[in-house]
């Protein structure tokens, strides 16, 4: 059985690899701080602010989102 992805772990584990606070991805990305942090939290965050993270570090949401439920690539 899968483990499902926990898309704010996600994007603070990409955060943190990257060396990068709150701010910084915050202006990188286009998006304010309190978005990421609320992104990275799993409140309310939607499939564009998702994409928007993900792209940022070279991510298809489509791609992952496939890859999880066991689709082909």
């Amino acid at each position: 059985m899968r483990t499902p992805i926990i898309w704010g772990d996600l994007i603070r584990q990409l955060r943190t690899e990257h060396g990068l606070g709150l701010r910084t991805l915050a202006a990188r990305s286009g998006l304010c701080r309190t978005t990421v942090r609320r992104a990275e939290t799993g409140k309310d965050v939607t499939v564009r602010t998702l994409e928007r993270l993900l792209d940022f570090y070279g991510y298809d949401l489509d791609a992952i989102k496939r890859k999880d439920s066991g689709d082909a690539l």
